[in-house]
């Protein structure tokens, strides 16, 4: 998906952002997410254009690129539907009506200008691959204040055939990860990758920025629960260890509201 933003000059749109490339899914459920100024007295008009990658070589090239639709709104319309999520289908040339929904989401965040450094390993995860081990990666959640609902904000990159895989370290604003709450809920799920977009759950925990910061607790156990109600002895599906947390400033405006493409 690439966003634009309409200039104040023209009625022109210019880029201002494109979530990651969800390969093999016509569900894709995107992670990343893009700062904006919200200016309450101003419509800032937005377009978001959902593009299916043929060629990930060729992504900046949009004509090589099948066209699935633009869905056109202002940003203070996302803010003032019901939860902050917007649900369109998007729309082809000439009007025509595409196929899908497009759910855009925004939530208004904290004055928290902290960054937070992540590093994760993990030992012992199920095996899920029939001629190999596992293709373990993570995907880290925030919780919504109103309804319990967890959305992704990270995914790490995928260790191959492995069941005690080590991730980079990545770095992610505090406001984005919990929204400046250090002891709101954060969901980490692990997964088995699958070239065909059907990824295998291996497990999950719940923990908070402010756990994971603690010297107290450095290994999670990955849960699953369908297996854990399935089998009488059932432990885990292996464990998940926070190998290092650092705080950093970020130095720039953190008043922001969050984007967030989830279909």
């Amino acid at each position: 998906v690439i966003v634009y933003a309409q200039t104040e000059e023209s009625a022109s749109y210019r880029e201002v952002w494109r979530t990651e490339i969800m390969q093999n899914t016509r569900h894709p459920d995107f992670a990343s997410t893009h700062i904006m100024d919200y200016v309450f007295e101003e419509r800032q008009q937005l377009k978001f254009s959902v593009y299916y990658v043929d060629s990930t070589a060729a992504t900046s090239a949009l004509e090589k690129q099948d066209y699935l639709g633009s869905v056109e709104c202002s940003l203070g319309e996302i803010i003032g539907a019901p939860s902050c999520t917007l649900v369109r289908t998007p729309t082809l040339q000439k009007g025509r009506r595409g196929t899908g929904k497009l759910v855009v989401t925004a939530e208004e965040t904290s004055g928290s200008k902290d960054l937070v450094v992540l590093h994760f390993s993990a030992t012992k995860l199920d095996k899920k691959d029939l001629f190999g081990k596992s293709d373990p990666f993570l995907v880290l959640q925030r919780k919504f204040p109103d309804g319990g609902k967890f959305v992704p904000v990270h995914r790490t990159e995928v260790i191959k055939n492995t069941l005690n895989p080590f991730w980079k370290p990545f770095t992610l604003p505090v406001t984005a990860l919990c929204h400046g709450d250090y002891h709101r809920p954060i969901r980490i799920e692990c997964y088995d990758w699958d070239s065909d977009g059907g990824h295998d759950y291996i497990g999950a925990f719940v923990t908070t920025l402010a756990e994971l910061k603690s010297k107290q607790k450095d290994s999670f156990q990955c849960v699953n629960e369908t297996k854990r109600r399935k089998k009488k002895h059932y432990v885990n599906s292996g464990t998940v260890q926070r190998s290092h947390v650092d705080n950093r400033v970020l130095p720039c405006c953190c008043f922001f509201k969050k984007i967030n493409l989830l279909k």
